[in-house]
């Protein structure tokens, strides 16, 4: 028997929202109490430092090809100039004395912000113009560069016959480039991956030191999206009148490797491996292979692919490839090729498997050139309404990994902090993550330990939200094939989102509908001609344009599916087949909507077409335990908080029942659990979005909370999220906060995993002073995979008081397979 109630707004159903001031309060006291002590919640590291470390320790390096000269530029000498004059003192010649400079290992992030900042125009930014959300905010930026010199010992023969190219995977934020005095890159603009061919320049060099210097020069402002920065805090201050008490969050520097290449006049620029299909014993493989050919000559080159096992498990000699190819004068030839991978091991989250490939490049001469790819055996597609990974279908359960790290950089976090991440996700039973997400910007650490680790990535690596660069669209043509090509290999990585919320800032206003449409539509276009195998997500909440669309016919008299059906053909970038329907909504956050109105207006306009509908960036109030870490900076300030200045003393009263203190940590603790609850429980049994992310894994700005603190130490939703999560989860609230003594509770099992046959319920109900008012046990159920009606409790018999009713499930022999606690009123 399913239960699936037709109506979740009844007047019959009083959510959270609807209850009392009083209510709300008595509430949230008991159920930090009883949840707390019923999931066990330690205030201790989640991940402990030991097993971190250990993780490390297990991480693998993509080997270094044999004929191809790879230079890892990490040495450097650094030097901050902060009145940028830099190249007046000549700090790129060759012969600069720069042993008073600072040595540093890259990735090398500086958090300095110019004292004096100018006024740059002004803007409309209503999330930054506080106190008065209706008016434009001035802008303010400042400028300083940061000088990095390092060497590289390379004789005229050895640079002779070679084409040598200079590769960087990001930069904050503007990069010049010198090569022993040749400007070679001038003020590149971005933190995307460039590069250039430096042949001629190190050719011409009479040194055989060759001297690499940069100066790249950093934009913080109070508005850094303008300034193609992504999310980074700077001047907080001078936002709007009041003054916010926060650290101002500029990073700037080298954010990845910078790489020295030198190989052959004719060699392979790219190589790209996914999956096409997986049938019995056998995978088909696409391969896109490009040979650049600089000579003036036709050369006939022989492309050979090694194919191997390679993690968690060495193997050699898996498969062999050889590909012939015509590599035109002076150009760039493309290869696209099927090969087949007899009884392959695929990658999956909980059983990461890569294989390794070795591509050489031969020519009547000999082999000249070589590289190697990581990659793995997977499918991610859409079907349906569902994702099915490998041709089975998942739920793709993830956090919106936007966090702060304590004294680091968000952009190019160290391997602690990346690995303590996933490691959380795991912990959790999550699958994905919507990570690096608007901070970490460009960073392919992160994706190449996913891959090992196991965690799918949603990969928000591009752009930021609301107010953008007004050369973006010139800028996302430029880098948006950068980004992808750099990074297509990794199995981790299932979504491209190419922009969190662009030209959202203002979603009332035709104008940007228009410039969100056009974009949308470009960097669609851009991702699936650099890559046709992913699934994308072209901007972070795209699909709400769609929604107020339909709305607006539905408001005309048509019903939803002949309003769905009007808005796809007017605007088929929607029914695009790579893409799905990211909602961002925080009901019960930063809104006061009730949870099951929010979920059940979108469960009504999206679901139900075929495509798969994420509900994504659910959030709200949760403080930490300020006895672990009160008076760290990023917690000092707990009521403003640069991103969202002035919610917390409106929003508090309206959906807690009274401002909060930092002494009510634990009653925060307990709403945030609370309101979880709702959207997962609602997520669970109604089975109509193919998956979700709730914001945030890690607290960061403060508003919205992490799941768990800066350092990862677990609140109480973290232990609730494990728990809802698991292959089963019992309910007989379905939403209802206050129960009439008439009802019955409809009691149902939600099984997202094999069937149970033979299982035994136990029901027991305690009253406010914890006495055991009810204690039932119901045996020989049978739970299918879904939702299943498992028995009806009548509550005539309980007096009016708040309850909490635990629910153990067993298999037949009295294992325990699921548990969950519920609180309510009966009036």
């Amino acid at each position: 028997m399913q239960f699936v109630k037709d109506d979740r707004t009844a007047a019959s159903l009083v959510e959270f929202n609807y209850l009392t001031p009083e209510q709300k309060w008595r509430y949230l006291q008991a159920y930090w109490t009883k949840a707390s002590n019923f999931y066990g919640v330690k205030q201790q590291l989640i991940v402990s430092d030991e097993e971190t470390k250990t993780q490390i320790n297990k991480l693998k390096l993509k080997p270094n090809p044999h004929l191809r000269r790879i230079i890892n530029l990490k040495d450097w000498r650094w030097k901050l100039d902060p009145k940028m004059q830099g190249v007046r003192e000549g700090y790129f010649k060759h012969d600069y004395a720069d042993d008073s400079w600072e040595k540093v290992i890259t990735p090398h992030n500086v958090n300095y912000t110019p004292p004096d900042p100018v006024q740059f125009g002004r803007i409309d930014a209503p999330w930054f113009n506080f106190p008065s959300l209706d008016r434009p905010t001035t802008i303010y930026l400042g400028e300083y560069a940061l000088w990095y010199r390092t060497s590289a010992p390379l004789t005229k023969e050895e640079i002779q016959g070679k084409r040598a190219f200079i590769n960087f995977e990001s930069c904050s934020i503007k990069t010049t480039v010198w090569v022993d005095e040749w400007p070679v890159i001038l003020e590149h603009f971005g933190v995307y991956p460039f590069e250039m061919e430096i042949t001629e320049e190190l050719l011409k060099s009479n040194h055989e030191d060759k001297r690499l210097c940069l100066e790249i020069v950093s934009t913080p402002s109070n508005t850094p999206d303008v300034f193609y920065n992504c999310l980074e805090y700077a001047y907080v201050d001078k936002r709007g009148d009041k003054m916010l008490e926060c650290p101002d969050l500029n990073w700037g520097g080298i954010n990845g490797t910078v790489e020295l290449i030198l190989t052959s006049p004719v060699y392979i620029k790219n190589l790209f491996i996914y999956t096409k299909t997986i049938e019995e014993n056998r995978a088909i493989l696409n391969v896109e292979l490009e040979v650049e050919n600089t000579t003036t000559d036709l050369s006939q080159v022989t492309i050979d692919l090694d194919v191997s096992r390679w993690f968690p498990s060495e193997s050699s000699g898996e498969a062999k490839f050889t590909f012939q190819v015509h590599a035109s004068p002076l150009t760039t030839t493309i290869v696209k090729e099927e090969i087949s991978l007899s009884n392959p091991v695929l990658w999956e989250p909980w059983n990461p498997h890569l294989y390794l490939v070795h591509a050489t490049l031969t020519d009547n001469t000999g082999p000249r050139d070589d590289l190697y790819e990581t990659f793995g055996v997977r499918t991610l597609k859409s079907k349906d309404g569902a994702f099915l990974l490998n041709g089975k279908v998942i739920t793709l359960s993830a956090t919106h990994d936007q966090g702060v790290y304590p004294n680091t950089s968000a952009t190019c976090p160290g391997d602690y902090w990346i690995v303590q991440d996933i490691l959380l996700h795991k912990a959790l039973g999550m699958v994905a993550a919507r990570y690096p997400s608007d901070n970490r910007v460009h960073y392919r650490r992160i994706a190449e330990y996913a891959d090992q680790m196991g965690l799918m990535l949603i990969w928000e690596g591009y752009c930021s939200l609301w107010s953008q660069n007004p050369n973006i669209e010139d800028l996302a043509t430029r880098d948006i094939p950068r980004l992808i090509r750099d990074l297509r290999n990794h199995p981790s990585i299932i979504v491209w989102v190419l922009g969190d919320e662009a030209f959202y800032y203002a979603p009332a206003a035709s104008i940007y509908h228009n410039k969100r449409s056009r974009y949308v539509r470009l960097v669609h276009d851009l991702a699936t001609q650099a890559d046709p195998s992913r699934l994308i997500v072209p901007v972070g909440h795209w699909v709400e344009d769609l929604v107020q669309m339909i709305e607006k016919f539905i408001g005309q008299g048509l019903s939803v599916s002949e309003a769905r059906k009007k808005c796809l053909e007017m605007l088929p970038v929607f029914n695009s087949p790579n893409v799905y329907w990211a909602i961002h909504s925080l009901p019960s956050g930063t809104d006061t909507n009730p949870v099951y109105a929010t979920i059940g207006k979108y469960q009504r306009i999206l679901c139900g077409a075929g495509k798969p509908v994420t509900f994504d960036e659910f959030a709200c109030e949760g403080m930490p335990n300020w006895d672990l870490c009160k008076g760290e900076w990023w917690y000092k300030r707990w009521t403003i908080n640069p991103i969202y200045p002035s919610g917390k003393k409106f929003l508090e009263p309206t959906l807690i029942g009274r401002e909060l203190t930092t002494d009510d940590w634990q009653v925060s603790q307990a709403y945030q659990a609370s309101v979880y609850w709702r959207i997962l429980s609602y997520i669970r049994e109604s089975g109509a979005f193919a998956g979700f992310s709730n914001c945030f894994l890690r607290d960061g700005y403060n508003y919205p909370s992490g799941l768990v603190d800066a350092r990862g130490r677990g609140k109480l939703a973290f232990f609730l999220f494990k728990n809802l999560l698991g292959r089963f989860f019992i309910s007989a609230m379905h939403g209802n906060y206050l129960f009439k003594r008439e009802t019955q509770l409809s009691i149902t099992i939600s099984n997202n995993g094999p069937a149970l046959k033979g299982g035994k319920l136990k029901v027991k109900i305690t009253n406010e002073k914890e006495t055991v008012v009810e204690e039932k046990t119901v045996e020989g159920l049978t739970a299918n995979q879904g939702l299943t009606h498992a028995f009806n409790y009548a509550l005539n018999n309980l007096p009016p008081d708040l309850y909490t009713a635990e629910y153990y499930l067993h298999d037949e022999n009295g294992k325990e397979l699921g548990r969950s606690l519920e609180m309510f009123y009966v009036e």
